[in-house]
C-alpha cells in the first residue's frame, strides 16, 4: 500500500533524493523545509506519514514532532524520524511522539516497508476516528473526551524470545523502562495465560531454528491474542523479512542489533496507538449500540427490531417452526400526557418497558417502535402460546399501577395485536408488521386492554 508522503528537510538536495526515491515505490510525495510552512503543508496536502530528517537537526526534529502531535489537524498523522546513524538519540526521539524511526544510513526497502505500514496505520487509525465521530453524533459526545479501558500502569509486556540471552536482556532494557516482563517459550503458546498482556515481543531467527514468524501467525488467529501489539525482534536479512512480518500482522520489528534505548520507545508508541485504536473501537461501539437503542427505555429501537425480525422469518423458514409477532400500545397514554406531563409520560413508558423485559426469555425480542407503541417477537410458539404469552403482558402492565415522579399512582393498561408467523413461512417483516397492526386496532376498536389476533391466524 502507498500513499502521500510530507518529507520535511531543509535541505533541497535531500528533499529531492527523497522525492525520487519514493516515488520509484509509487508514494506521493510533498516537501516542506520545516517550522516555516510544514503545518501548511499538513493542511493542504493531509499526508499520510510525516518524515522529518537527521538534516532538520535533532533538537528540532523533536519540537516539530511534539509540535505535530499537538496540533489537532495533525496530531493523527503518523511520524517517522530519520536519525543520524552516528550517536542516534533513540529514546528521546520516540518520547518526543515518533511513531516510528529509521537511521539515516538504513536501506531504502527498510524505509518503505516502515513507511507502508505506517500508511496502513493512518489508514485504520482515520477509518475508526471517522466512524467513531459518526457514531458520537447520535449522543452529541465528543471522540476527544473519551478515556482508555486500561491503564499503562507498570502494564504486562510479553517476551517469546529465541534464546535465553535474548530474553534477559530485552527483560532488562524494558525493566529500566518501567515494563513488567513475562518470559515463556516459542512452543508454549497453547499454555500461556495472556491476561494482562499490553504487548508481546518475539524474537525470529531463521539460521538457528527459531521461526517466530510461527508463533506470529498463530497469535493474529487466535481471537485471544489478535489485538495485541507484537513488536519481531529479527536477525537475518532485515530489509527482506521486514515486509513479510508486516505483512503477517506484526506492529513493528526491530534488528536484534538495535539502538539502545529503541526497544522500550518502540513498546511505547505500540501502546500508545493501541491505546488510542481501543478508544475509538470503543467509541464506535457504544455509538452503534446508541443508534440500535431507545435511550428512553433502553429497549431496542425500530431499526434494529425490522433487521432483527428479518432474521426471526428466516428462521421460522428454515427451522420450521412458528413464531408470534405482537404490537402493543398503552391505552389513553395522551391522557397521561395531559394530565402529568411529560415527566410523567416518560416514567409510564420505563415502566412499562421494564414489565415487558420482566416476561423475556433467551430468544425474544422487544423493542419500543416509536410512542407508546411496542413490539414483542417470540419465536416457537403456536398461538395457544401466543394468546398465553399477550395474556400475561397485559395483565403484568395492568394489575400494578405506575408511581410517578410527583407521588401519584396511575392505573395502565395496553392494546395487544397478534400475527403468527406460521412455521415454514417467511413473510415480509413489513407486511407481518402491518398484519399485528390491524389486530391492535381491532384490539382498540374492541374496547382496549384486550387482545386480538389477525384475522388469517385466528
Amino acid at each position: 500500500m502507498s500513499g502521500k508522503v510530507l518529507i520535511v528537510s531543509p535541505v533541497p538536495a535531500l528533499r529531492a533524493l527523497f522525492r525520487v526515491r519514493l516515488e520509484a515505490d509509487y508514494f506521493r510525495v510533498e516537501v516542506s523545509d520545516g517550522f516555516e510552512d510544514i503545518f501548511q503543508k499538513v493542511e493542504s496536502a493531509n499526508p499520510d506519514v510525516i518524515v522529518l530528517s537527521p538534516e532538520t537537526g535533532a533538537r528540532t526534529c523533536r519540537q516539530l514532532c511534539r509540535a505535530l502531535k499537538l496540533t489537532p489537524g495533525s496530531a493523527g498523522i503518523p511520524v517517522l524520524m530519520v536519525l543520524p546513524a552516528n550517536d542516534p538519540p533513540v529514546p528521546e526521539a520516540f518520547s518526543a511522539g515518533a511513531d516510528d524511526i529509521v537511521l539515516r544510513s538504513g536501506s531504502d526497502a527498510m524505509l518503505t516497508a516502515r513507511l507502508r505500514h505506517l500508511v496502513r496505520v493512518r489508514h485504520m487509525m482515520d477509518g475508526l476516528r471517522l466512524r467513531g465521530e459518526a457514531a458520537q453524533v447520535l449522543k452529541g459526545a465528543s471522540v476527544h473526551a473519551r478515556r482508555s479501558a486500561y491503564s499503562d500502569d507498570q502494564p504486562v509486556i510479553r517476551l517469546l524470545p529465541g534464546t535465553q540471552f535474548d530474553g534477559a536482556e530485552w527483560s532488562r532494557q524494558l525493566s529500566v523502562g518501567g515494563y513488567r516482563t513475562v518470559t515463556s517459550g516459542l512452543d508454549d503458546l497453547a499454555g500461556i495465560d495472556w491476561s494482562g498482556t499490553r504487548a508481546c515481543i518475539i524474537g525470529h531467527d531463521p539460521e538457528s531454528g527459531c521461526d517466530g514468524l510461527l508463533a506470529l501467525s498463530e497469535m493474529r488467529h487466535n481471537s485471544e491474542t489478535r489485538g495485541i501489539p507484537v513488536i519481531m525482534v529479527l536477525r537475518g536479512e532485515t530489509p527482506v523479512l521486514a515486509a513479510s512480518v508486516l505483512e503477517l500482522g506484526a506492529s513493528d520489528f526491530c534488528e536484534a542489533r538495535m539502538q539502545s534505548g529503541e526497544l522500550v520507545g518502540r513498546v511505547r508508541a505500540q501502546l500508545r496507538n493501541h491505546r488510542q485504536a481501543e478508544v475509538l473501537r470503543r467509541v464506535l461501539a457504544e455509538g452503534v449500540h446508541l443508534s440500535l437503542v431507545d435511550p428512553l427505555t433502553n429497549l431496542h429501537n425500530r431499526r434494529f427490531a425490522e433487521t432483527e425480525l428479518e432474521r426471526m422469518c428466516r428462521a421460522a423458514e428454515a427451522e420450521r417452526r412458528p413464531a408470534a409477532t405482537m404490537m402493543l400500545d398503552l391505552d389513553h397514554f395522551k391522557h397521561v400526557n395531559d394530565s402529568y406531563g411529560h415527566a410523567g409520560g416518560d416514567e409510564v413508558l420505563r415502566c412499562v418497558a421494564r414489565r415487558l423485559r420482566e416476561q423475556m426469555v433467551d430468544g425474544d425480542l422487544v423493542a419500543r417502535l416509536g410512542g407508546e407503541e411496542f413490539c414483542f417477537v417470540r419465536p416457537g410458539v403456536d398461538a395457544v402460546g401466543a394468546r398465553r404469552l399477550a395474556e400475561a403482558i397485559r395483565s403484568a402492565v395492568e394489575r400494578t399501577p405506575v408511581l410517578l415522579p410527583c407521588g401519584r399512582r396511575v392505573d395502565v393498561t395496553v392494546s395487544i395485536g397478534v400475527a403468527m408467523i406460521p412455521a415454514g413461512t417467511r413473510p415480509r417483516v413489513e407486511h407481518l408488521l402491518s398484519r399485528a397492526d390491524r389486530a391492535l386496532y381491532a384490539s382498540k376498536a374492541a374496547g382496549r386492554n384486550c387482545i386480538s389476533f389477525h384475522q388469517a391466524a385466528a
